[in-house]
């Protein structure tokens, strides 16, 4: 009886460090990992904000609500906008080459 409580006992535990381990020492690499996340999803929230504008900009001007020289002005400031977000994406770890 005694070895049987025991070999129980013994499995028991076993099975709590098994489960525990992971969860003990996953916890600094998981933290910059949603980390990493969190930016990169702050990053396609603005690509896709820029996105719009510059799809709004051209609409205005075609529209005419915005002349020749502020159409350039406005869209060559937002590409530029939408270029460096797309570059900062790129540059995060794990981004696709």
């Amino acid at each position: 009886m005694l070895p049987a409580v025991l070999i129980i006992g013994l499995v028991a535990v076993l099975t709590v460090a098994l489960v525990a381990w992971p969860l003990l020492h996953a916890t600094p690499n998981s933290a910059a990992e949603d980390s990493l996340g969190d930016e990169r999803h702050r990053l396609d929230d603005e690509i896709e904000r820029s996105l719009a504008a510059i799809r709004e900009i051209a609409f205005d001007r075609r529209a005419g609500n915005l002349s020749d020289e502020d159409f350039a002005a406005l869209n060559a400031q937002e590409r530029a906008r939408a270029a460096e977000l797309l570059r900062r994406r790129d540059e995060l770890p794990g981004s696709p080459s």
